[in-house]
């Protein structure tokens, strides 16, 4: 991001047991509306006002989907968006679209 958020925002994708990290750690658990969101995507932040004022874009909210459809190696914080595939080695079409992806995710924070 051209300037880091100062929410302690963490947004990833939900695992296997995200309803049991959602009932035992609600604290800094951000609800944001939209069903297929709130079903794909665990919201924590240090402000969740904040952070549930910045997520109430649905556009964004569908950017950030994009990303975790495409591959649950996407991780967002206060600093930007990161991937990380360990061990794999990419072509350059798929580099090409994760980097499109990730570009046009974050200019949907702006």
């Amino acid at each position: 991001f051209p300037r880091p958020y100062e929410y302690g925002l963490e947004i990833k994708p939900t695992g296997p047991f995200a309803w049991l990290g959602r009932l035992l750690a609600s604290t800094g658990l951000v609800r944001v509306p939209g069903a297929e969101f709130e079903k794909r995507v665990v919201v924590r932040a240090k402000q969740p006002n904040q952070a549930a004022a910045l997520l109430s874009d649905e556009r964004l909210r569908e950017r950030i989907l994009e990303l975790f459809r495409f591959s649950r190696n996407f991780k967002i914080d206060d600093l930007g968006i990161r991937f990380q595939e360990p061990g794999r080695i990419i072509s350059a079409d798929r580099a090409r679209r994760i980097l499109d992806l990730m570009a046009t995710a974050a200019k949907s924070f702006y």
